[in-house]
């Protein structure tokens, strides 16, 4: 018998979304790929003269979207992680505007702190690591809700778009 606890990013519930890497990684990743290649092969672009303000403001409001987004999953009592089981299907607060606010806002930071970092890679990137986040994230998600909540999350999907 083990005494070691699982590590937290797996799962022992079979009903999910299979949502092998967490999302915040990808956005990570693509940043630091950035930032290295920012460093052996700097592209030279003329910074924005209030790029403090800009990226600021890009940080600031994918924090308070990736807060209202999480506020609204605890308030119907289901899990945020998406390797966790859904108790529930949330349409309230930013889920009446996008499907995915919380991958919004992580967008949202990501270009934040590529323009505060000054770099040019990390934007060029975000495209590659939206692909990425469709296709083995959000495609897996969306199956599973199909799945978990039928009709309910059909209509929802009908309704309101995938990201803005």
């Amino acid at each position: 018998m083990s005494h070691f606890a699982p590590a937290p990013w797996k799962s022992n519930e079979s009903d999910s979304a299979g949502v092998r890497i967490p999302p915040p990684l990808y956005f990570i990743s693509g940043i630091a790929i950035g930032t290295l290649l920012n460093a052996l092969m700097p592209i030279h672009w003329k910074l924005l003269r209030y790029h403090l303000l800009i990226s600021g403001c890009f940080i600031a409001f994918g924090m308070m979207l990736a807060s209202s987004a999480v506020y609204y999953f605890r308030l119907r009592r289901t899990p945020v992680l998406p390797h966790k089981s859904a108790s529930a299907l949330v349409i309230r607060g930013p889920y009446r505007f996008t499907r995915n606010p919380m991958y919004l806002a992580l967008s949202l930071c990501y270009l934040g702190i590529s323009i505060l970092v000054h770099s040019f890679w990390s934007i060029l990137l975000l495209p590659l690591v939206l692909l990425l986040i469709r296709w083995r994230v959000i495609a897996r998600e969306e199956r599973y809700l199909e799945r978990r909540f039928g009709a309910d999350y059909a209509a929802y999907r009908a309704c309101v778009r995938r990201w803005i």
